[in-house]
């Protein structure tokens, strides 16, 4: 066989061998790329809330506008090192359960204020759970006194110890910044 023939046998396999390698790289690189990104996982540690005080609201759910419902009012912490806004959208609210270990959403008897808080780097904010469940008869809708004050808080602890025995209080999943916020239950004697 001819010189030149040969060259060219080796120069076209070399090419073809080139091209067929550029081509399982590229396909690689391309399926590599295109593939689904695993979330990152649910944080609990930077943004953390403490029970603060068990209240009433009136009017806000009902067609009595004197029913009271019940508020949850905590105080967030931002652990980290840069501010926080809880986001308008992608946020789910979830009552936890005792007895089943587990989250339960309902719509309809729970809901966060409308003004989501700005939290800034290593700040402490309120933060208030509505949940719209006929509160107790016998509770003095405008406490003046700290005993009136104290009173309806004795009502507001018995009820729910006796009522709503399941409530363990509550967890906003902020899916947007992956954030697992725990509202503690801090009004039961169970605990």
């Amino acid at each position: 066989m001819p010189k030149w023939k040969r060259f060219l046998l080796i120069g076209a396999g070399f090419g073809a061998g080139f091209a067929a390698i550029s081509a399982l790289i590229f396909g690689g690189w391309t399926w590599y790329l295109s593939r689904p990104v695993k979330p990152k996982p649910w944080d609990s540690n930077e943004i953390v809330a403490t029970f603060e005080f068990l209240g009433t609201e009136t009017g806000q759910f009902a067609d009595d506008p004197k029913a009271q419902s019940l508020v949850f009012s905590y105080t967030l912490e931002n652990k980290t090192d840069v501010d926080y806004r809880m986001p308008a959208e992608g946020l789910q609210l979830y009552a936890r359960l005792n007895h089943e270990k587990s989250l339960a959403v309902d719509s309809q008897s729970l809901s966060l204020d409308k003004e989501r808080p700005f939290i800034p780097a290593k700040q402490r904010m309120g933060f208030t759970i509505h949940l719209h469940y006929l509160a107790p008869e016998g509770l003095d809708p405008n406490p003046k006194t700290a005993e009136d004050r104290n009173k309806n808080h004795l009502l507001l602890t018995k009820y729910l110890n006796e009522e709503l025995t399941n409530l363990d209080g509550f967890a906003v999943f902020d899916i947007v910044n992956r954030y697992q916020i725990a509202l503690p239950n801090g009004w039961s004697t169970k605990h």
